[in-house]
């Protein structure tokens, strides 16, 4: 199942968040920042593609520098909406009712109180879901909580697919979709930072999906960061233009077999927030 309909955010405050730096190892601290024309850039990309982005502005009260990675703080499932606990406090601040009212969304779930015990899990950063097999992947970080994301799966009806990361300096990697994709047919990960290679099988193993593998420094340079939605004009490949210029010439033909690929530069957006595309949508079902 892929959307047609993607959440996102244009940012008022965006910068570097110290809050989440130590959990992050792609944030960087940068005066240059070209945020609000980047979103804009994207946004439009994805609109020619026939994808339909439905856009907010960051609240006036939310002090939050990251509110333009809104799949964080909530996912949207065809029963409504789940909300989710965020390690960052400043973070906690984009949570929105006015945005699911807008979009007719009740909440079915609600795990945010979670951060009064020191406990998260930040939406579709902290899951890569196979919504059609009914697969959440999750890797085991100080942001994504393995007994919530097990309480997760039991609420929606998934099978928890959990595991431990050695990303860049030797840390775990922050959240899942930068180890990797799932989309129809189609999984991207990077084999470098998974500890148990049993998980590492069943990413390459799955009936009917092609695989791809990435280097670390793909991962690095986002290339598992990236979304596959289903517009009016058929499926199409999400990422930024730094990740479409790291993969190689073989693997770009075969994500073009699952997708015309919309690449947007958004080198502030990257290199400040330490996210990227997958990041700034949140799918809307």
């Amino acid at each position: 199942m892929l959307a047609s309909r993607v959440l996102m955010v244009r940012p008022t405050r965006f910068g570097f968040n110290p809050e989440t730096a130590g959990t992050n190892a792609f944030q960087s601290d940068d005066p240059s920042n070209e945020a609000l024309a980047e979103f804009d850039h994207l946004a439009m990309a994805l609109s020619d593609a026939g994808i339909e982005p439905i856009i907010f502005d960051q609240a006036p009260d939310c002090p939050s520098p990251d509110a333009i990675f809104p799949n964080n703080w909530v996912s949207f499932h065809e029963e409504g909406a789940v909300l989710y606990p965020m390690l960052s406090p400043l973070r906690r601040t984009e949570r929105r009712t006015d945005i699911l009212e807008a979009l007719g969304k009740e909440i079915i779930c609600d795990f945010s109180h979670f951060e009064q015990d020191a406990r998260f899990l930040e939406g579709t950063g902290s899951m890569v879901l196979d919504r059609k097999e009914k697969f959440c992947f999750v890797c085991v970080s100080d942001r994504s909580d393995r007994m919530l994301a097990f309480q997760w799966c039991q609420r929606m009806d998934f099978r928890l697919i959990d595991f431990d990361t050695l990303g860049p300096g030797g840390v775990p990697v922050y959240h899942t979709n930068v180890v990797g994709s799932i989309g129809e047919g189609l999984a991207v990960v990077c084999p470098e930072v998974i500890v148990e290679k049993t998980v590492l099988n069943l990413f390459t193993s799955l009936d009917e999906y092609e695989a791809i593998s990435i280097t670390m420094d793909q991962m690095q340079n986002f290339c598992g960061n990236i979304l596959q939605l289903n517009g009016s004009k058929g499926k199409v490949i999400a990422m930024s233009e730094c990740a479409r210029s790291h993969f190689r010439p073989d693997q770009l033909r075969s994500l073009e077999g699952h997708g015309a690929i919309v690449a947007s530069p958004i080198p502030s957006i990257e290199r400040i927030g330490g996210g990227s595309v997958r990041c700034m949508l949140a799918e809307v079902f």
